[in-house]
């Protein structure tokens, strides 16, 4: 049998671009706005956080949303994904 995805149609996505590569969950845990690890994922330059709030993802992208981090005074670009809020 395969194994069904923890994600279902009500989780809210967010993307979270122009990140540095040594950025990790920690980074984001300190503004405790993730509740649980297994709700964000990442790669090089993006990542995902899927929240099942959608008034915890609106205060997640007024809370991250040009964020300064990382070297030369980069920010953070956090929104919704297309496939969850169009």
């Amino acid at each position: 049998m395969a194994e069904r995805s923890v994600i279902t149609s009500d989780v809210k996505c967010l993307l979270i671009g122009v990140m540095d590569r040594n950025v990790s969950f920690q980074f984001f845990d300190k503004f405790n706005l993730i509740p649980k690890r297994e709700n964000f994922t990442w790669s090089i330059g993006f990542a995902f956080i899927y929240m099942e709030d959608e008034r915890d993802a609106e205060a997640a992208i007024r809370a991250l949303d040009r964020v300064e981090f990382g070297r030369k005074g980069r920010r953070l670009r956090v929104e919704w994904t297309k496939v969850t809020h169009n």
